[in-house]
């Protein structure tokens, strides 16, 4: 099992010592492992193709010396994933491949790495719903306001807080304000009336002309007068004071940054003493 020379004596037929001399060299086989990792599926050097892990297939291979060397897989397979994300939406839903769908879609996939560093390939099942038409309030009594009826839920505002959540398209009222009506389908959509002004004016108490503009408003308003305006009030319709100007010239703007949507009343007083009262509606 060794390499090396070695002698043999024996006696030839003639009665002589005879002595052979064996110079041996021996070549040794090689054995090892194949370690392999991969995502789903491996073939390897014996043609077949492993689609789970394996630690006990075996090839044979002739080395340079000649000699069998027998080579052990030892094969890894990390699975990839395949998922199905499920969405319900009203309107629209911006998905994961920053695409914004606005009708249902059963046919996109993405493709994440997943933690074993394979694919992961996701597919969307998405549904789409329309939210309701914008309803339309009405009165149809003196204190009996009025919308659609199409709808299971309808959630009715005063002065953009909830007033009543009920079952039906009719509302019952006591207090002046500025009422708006929130209509749910069967499907969770939902759509917002514009808003209806019981007992409230666009213009409480105008005696100099003065205009404001735009409104409704986003960011700013406006205020066009033909006399100096002292100093500028911006009040909830609760009464309590958001915000004040002082020192304000004739044409302002001014911004609404920091005010929360709804219905503001706002106060101008002139140097002269005079003051008038105006509505604003505050929006997106």
């Amino acid at each position: 099992t060794e390499s090396g020379t070695y002698t043999f004596t024996t006696t030839n037929a003639v009665g002589c010592d005879s002595t052979a001399t064996l110079n041996l060299t021996i070549n040794n086989s090689n054995n090892g492992f194949d370690t392999q990792v991969h995502c789903d599926t491996y073939t390897w050097i014996d043609g077949v193709t492993y689609t789970s892990s394996n630690n006990t297939a075996k090839y044979t291979l002739t080395n340079l010396l000649g000699c069998d060397s027998v080579v052990t897989l030892n094969l890894i397979i990390l699975n990839s994933i395949t998922s199905v994300d499920t969405q319900v939406h009203c309107d629209s839903y911006t998905w994961i491949d920053g695409i914004t769908y606005t009708s249902s879609n059963n046919t996109a996939s993405w493709t994440l790495t997943n933690q074993a560093g394979c694919d992961s390939l996701i597919t969307l099942d998405l549904t789409i719903h329309y939210s309701p038409e914008i309803p339309f309030i009405s009165q149809s009594q003196s204190t009996t306001l009025t919308t659609v009826d199409l709808y299971n839920n309808y959630n009715w505002y005063l002065n953009n807080e909830l007033y009543d959540t009920i079952s039906g398209n009719s509302l019952n009222i006591l207090e002046a304000g500025v009422y708006t009506v929130e209509v749910i389908d069967l499907n969770y959509c939902s759509t917002i009336s514009d808003p209806f002004y019981f007992g409230v004016s666009d213009v409480l108490n105008n005696i100099l002309s003065t205009r404001i503009y735009p409104n409704p408003a986003r960011n700013y308003f406006m205020i066009e007068s033909n006399e100096n305006i002292e100093s500028i009030e911006i009040v909830s319709l609760s009464g309590k004071l958001v915000r004040k100007y002082t020192s304000i010239d004739v044409l302002n703007k001014l911004s609404l940054s920091g005010i929360q949507n709804g219905t503001y009343i706002i106060n101008l007083n002139y140097f002269d003493g005079a003051n008038s009262i105006h509505r604003l509606i505050k929006t997106n």
